[in-house]
């Protein structure tokens, strides 16, 4: 049991830090912090003043004696080394350890500021585990123990790397390993709140060994198992009640630049928008088109079919060359364009994960170019008025409206070969201004969501404060241009409609929003406080995509933050009207569960290319048991009523043209 102790809190420090390096300084920083302790420590006397012996008799004796106590049955070694240290220190600086050199004020300031400045890093690091399991409180007596008995920790550290006792080495690591491995108990819930599950286990990743491990794990054991990223999906995509894999750990980002005329970007799972942006910007390339947001991950993003905004731009899912993927055999494979075919790579970009774990995605990229970008106001009446010629102008055109307002900010943007004239995404004078946006949008929300007749108000002054530009800037700066409402949780619905020449779809179901909104406001309810949002991109080839169809389609989504009272109410109310225009899907990363008979419409609206998404999962044979499904989507893809319904009345069919046919026959 003391063993087993001893190795957990012994392999904490190696497994929150990832480059393992440098324990000589981690020593020194150890040593001396333990030196300010006992010097704080000495200043409390257990022995009377005229004992000839009071000197040597106070807490900090004790202090180090119980460190002996606690570490030496696991640790000869490192502890004669503190104790070594300790026995030198008083030697030099004499019983109290130097506080007669510092006086009263000196020797208490004087060793609590280094024990801060030397431990605050080690601290922070030991407070924020990924994911933690443990109470914050838990956290916290975890995060003191090791710093207090850092001085006997490290040192074992540096005596393991000099060949000291080799099996307690890999015991040690595989202990720190599993620690970052693996996570037991733990909640986890999505950004937006809307869905959360408690896995039996919980797993973080960082190789492709591990992914395989994991799924091997779950095989043998019969049990299910999910990949969850930043949890930017709303619907309960990535829940399950047994095995969770986070690929947070799984980022690495590189370029193949094999064949110069077409660039791609390479990327494992787990890395986010920035690091491909970051990576991307090092070699002059871009994304052609993305999500607003920097922290999402590119594996959720593929996998649940992500839009940007561009009249000729497709999904995200669409510029995937590549995808590797591990499935419930344990087999990695890396379905190709050029190998596989369309059926099954317009299934397999996107899956919403239901072909394996998504190990590595390889995407289409451009050289970086630069957009010249313009936003103007319009009243609702002009921007139904000219938006169907408007949009097919411009390479890109996005909608927002504000709440309770008439007018409508219209933002277009077009190739340009102008110079640049806005500064970039990465100046602290940006990040400071988008942080103190975020703050500030905080505290508006929570007095709207508190008095909610304040929201006609403060929206207001949202729209007349909304920056409006007229630059030229990258292309990666105008697709990511709204970096603070990643700082905010907010709810959001989104369908996607197929357009017509005349954007009649398009002109009916934003009236619909603004009718249901009005509505609601007529009734002292507010459950709409953000924007109301639309984009505009071409057709996908992928299966599963709400723009799977010919032709153009447009995204609308509206947003509130999270929680605002009427919300599910209010947004079913919208989704439904929506439901009934022609070609209406669903996007699958927003919120849609809750919507009144939502499961048998998705599979009306899919129809045909669900039965064939389902009919090249079954013949790849890639999860024969459906191991990487989840309890919501066994509702919506492989037992899906309207599906089930249709193959019933297909086989009705079958049979009903067979006994005719014995009839005949007869």
């Amino acid at each position: 049991m003391l063993k087993t102790h001893h190795l957990y809190y012994f392999a904490r420090p190696l497994a929150l830090r990832r480059n393992q390096g440098a324990w000589l300084g981690q020593l020194g920083i150890a040593w001396v912090s333990l030196l300010c302790l006992i010097s704080l420590l000495a200043r409390i006397p257990i022995a009377n003043a005229g004992n000839p012996f009071s000197a040597d008799l106070h807490v900090g004796n004790l202090f180090v004696l119980g460190l002996v106590f606690y570490h030496v049955l696991f640790d000869v070694g490192a502890t004669l080394s503190m104790v070594g240290f300790v026995f030198l220190a008083r030697l030099f600086l004499g019983p109290t350890y130097g506080q007669v050199y510092l006086g009263q004020w000196w020797g208490i300031v004087t060793p609590l500021l280094l024990l801060g400045i030397l431990n605050g890093p080690i601290f922070v690091r030991a407070m924020r585990v990924p994911f933690p399991t443990d109470s914050g409180l838990t956290r916290l007596l975890k995060a003191l123990h090791d710093c207090v008995c850092a001085s006997v920790h490290t040192a074992l550290f540096v005596l393991l790397d000099r060949h000291y006792r080799p099996e307690l080495k890999a015991n040690l690591y595989a202990e720190a390993r599993r620690q970052r491995f693996r996570r037991e108990r733990l909640r986890w819930r999505n950004w937006g709140e809307t869905a959360e599950c408690n896995p039996q286990v919980a797993f973080l990743p960082e190789t492709l060994a591990d992914l395989i491990e994991i799924v091997a794990e779950a095989r043998a054991s019969k049990r299910r198992v999910r990949v969850a990223a930043t949890g930017h999906s709303w619907p309960a995509l990535a829940t399950t009640p047994d095995l969770l894999i986070i690929t947070h750990r799984l980022d690495k980002v590189t370029v193949n630049l094999d064949n110069t005329q077409q660039p791609l970007l390479v990327a494992e799972a787990g890395a986010t928008n920035q690091q491909i942006n970051d990576v991307l910007e090092q070699h002059g390339l871009a994304l052609p088109f993305n999500v607003v947001l920097e922290s999402v991950r590119i594996g959720g993003l593929v996998a649940t079919g992500s839009h940007g905004s561009g009249w000729e731009t497709p999904t995200l899912s669409d510029l995937v060359e590549a995808i590797e993927v591990v499935n419930a055999a344990g087999e990695v494979v890396c379905y190709r364009a050029a190998t596989h075919g369309p059926e099954i790579m317009n299934a397999v970009r996107l899956s919403l994960g239901l072909f394996g774990v998504i190990y590595r995605v390889h995407l289409r990229v451009l050289p970086n170019y630069r957009v010249e970008q313009h936003d103007i106001r319009l009243s609702l009446d002009e921007m139904h008025r000219q938006i169907a010629d408007f949009v097919p102008r411009h390479e890109a055109v996005d909608l927002y409206y504000w709440p309770y307002q008439k007018v409508v900010t219209v933002r277009a943007w077009d190739r340009t070969d102008a110079p640049r004239t806005a500064v970039t995404r990465k100046t602290w004078s940006r990040r400071f201004s988008h942080a103190a946006f975020a703050v500030f949008h905080g505290w508006e929300h929570a007095i709207m969501r508190h008095w909610p007749k304040t929201t006609p108000a403060i929206t207001n002054f949202n729209y007349r404060w909304f920056p409006h530009h007229h630059r030229v800037t990258d292309v990666m700066e105008a697709i990511h241009w709204r970096n603070a409402i990643e700082m905010l949780k907010v709810s959001c619905i989104e369908f996607a409609f197929q357009l017509d020449a005349d954007f009649a779809t398009f002109h009916q179901a934003w009236r619909d929003a603004i009718e249901v909104i009005e509505a609601y406001a007529a009734q002292g309810r507010y459950p709409f406080n953000m924007t109301l949002n639309a984009r505009f991109i071409h057709s996908s080839d992928c299966l599963l995509a709400p723009a799977s169809r010919s032709g153009h389609t447009c995204y609308i989504e509206i947003l509130s933050s999270t929680p605002t009272p009427y919300w599910q109410e209010f947004a079913s109310a919208i989704a439904l009207r929506w439901m009934k225009l022609p070609r209406a899907r669903p996007h699958w990363a927003k919120e849609w569960e809750f919507i009144p008979e939502i499961e048998a419409f998705i599979g009306q609206a899919y129809g045909d290319q669900l039965q064939q998404f389902l009919k090249v999962h079954d013949a790849l044979g890639v999860d024969p048991e459906h191991m990487f499904s989840n309890d919501l989507l066994d509702r919506v893809i492989f037992a899906n009523p309207a599906l089930q319904a249709s193959q019933q009345h297909s086989t009705n069919c079958q049979l009903s043209t067979s006994k005719l046919s014995q009839g005949v026959s007869g």
